[in-house]
């Protein structure tokens, strides 16, 4: 089977789309924090970069905007295919210790925009995250632990449904963020983006959050 593109033709990406469908996009917890935020103290995770509208100047009327496969390389073919598909949103899955069902649904991005980063693209939007309590097992949409997956109309309305009576803590999660950049912004980046589209991942220690 050949390999899917990395960086796609500019004319090919979709950004304006009414699909209620999606793609899931795996990034590694920060081992210990309440939040679901990447693992910055551990492996110097850059992705998804919550943090960019804020650098940027880009959140306003109450949006936080983030990018994703931006300051790091980040299983980029999946992107690509994101940003040349008719999906609108990047579900957000992780793998909080704190939880025993696995892989957990805490969130997504919704595609706004995009960004050419010479050798790839990253994409920018709206980010909403939820606390662990109230993320959703993979599973319970019907989705793999252990693949990128697209995700139909009726499992994204599952996904939004249930995030709708939830509190939204994404405020939370870019304040955490930026903390633990400015405490530890002299930790090496161990692998960059901190994204996967498999969970066949080897579990590192790391000094917590």
């Amino acid at each position: 089977m050949p390999s899917r593109p990395t960086y796609p033709p500019e004319e090919q990406i979709i950004i304006e789309s009414a699909a209620l469908t999606a793609r899931t996009q795996f990034f590694h917890h920060c081992s210990g924090s309440k939040l679901p935020v990447r693992d910055i103290p551990g492996r110097g995770k850059t992705e998804p970069n919550i943090e960019y509208g804020a650098e940027q100047g880009l959140n306003t009327d109450g949006e936080i905007i983030a990018a994703e496969n931006y300051r790091h390389s980040c299983v980029p073919q999946a992107i690509a295919s994101f940003l040349t598909s008719n999906e609108q949103f990047l579900v957000l899955i992780t793998n909080p210790d704190q939880l025993s069902g696995g892989k957990q649904i805490v969130g997504y991005i919704e595609k706004r925009d995009y960004l050419d980063m010479g050798d790839r693209y990253a994409v920018i939007g709206p980010v909403k995250l939820y606390g662990l309590a109230d993320a959703i097992p993979v599973n319970e949409v019907g989705v793999s632990p252990r693949s990128e997956a697209k995700l139909g109309k009726s499992e994204m309305e599952t996904i939004l449904d249930h995030f709708a009576g939830c509190e939204e803590v994404t405020k939370e999660c870019l304040e955490e963020t930026l903390r633990l950049k400015e405490k530890h912004s002299d930790a090496p980046s161990t692998g960059g983006c901190g994204c996967s589209s498999n969970s066949g991942f080897d579990e590192d220690d790391t000094d917590g959050c």
